[in-house]
């Protein structure tokens, strides 16, 4: 039994894939951030913290680029 042929993703669909897999990337990274940041104090905890903030903006951008990203995919299948 051989698996079904399936087409090559779309460079759209490659591209949303691609911000999608980089938003959990920096999921990850931001809760390993605020993890270290329990413990810590001073100019270290004013670091990561900033960094967390940048994190969550960067998430934010990110949000918006797959949102713009799925928008028009959708309007493909509409009824």
């Amino acid at each position: 039994m051989k698996p079904p042929i399936r087409p090559l993703a779309s460079e759209a669909d490659a591209e949303l894939q691609d911000l999608v897999t980089r938003r959990r990337q920096l999921v990850d990274l931001l809760t390993a951030e605020q993890n270290r940041l329990s413990g810590l104090r001073g100019t270290a905890q004013a670091d990561i913290a900033a960094h967390i903030a940048w994190r969550k903006d960067r998430i934010q951008q990110l949000d918006e680029q797959i949102d713009t990203q799925i928008h028009p995919c959708q309007r493909d299948y509409a009824f």
